[in-house]
């Protein structure tokens, strides 16, 4: 994963933007640090914008809304309930690739 998001991050006019959980990575993986670094350094600005998805699943989206109800009231969430999931700034998408992963 850090291999193709610094690839990416290279290319010319095209911007990377990790989204997920990356900091919630169990430190035991061997890349967790590099993936946190790239999630909070990477620009998304360019013709063609890269969206990874690190540690993210349709569980992390609902433990993200659930997480806003908890510190907002629940009108406030149900009112704009999208601009809380981790996915909240990824545009539509022409192409997705999902690799296989583990379940938790």
């Amino acid at each position: 994963m850090v291999y193709v998001c610094e690839r990416v991050a290279g290319l010319p006019n095209t911007g990377l933007h990790p989204f997920g959980n990356a900091t919630e990575l169990s430190p035991e993986i061997p890349e967790r640090d590099e993936l946190v670094r790239l999630h909070r350094d990477a620009d998304a600005a360019g013709a063609l914008v890269v969206h990874v998805g690190v540690n993210y699943s349709s569980r992390a989206e609902l433990d993200a809304v659930l997480r806003a109800v908890r510190r907002r009231e629940v009108e406030h969430v149900d009112e704009d309930s999208h601009r809380f999931l981790l996915s909240a700034h990824v545009q539509a998408v022409d192409l997705v690739i999902r690799t296989g992963g583990t379940g938790a």
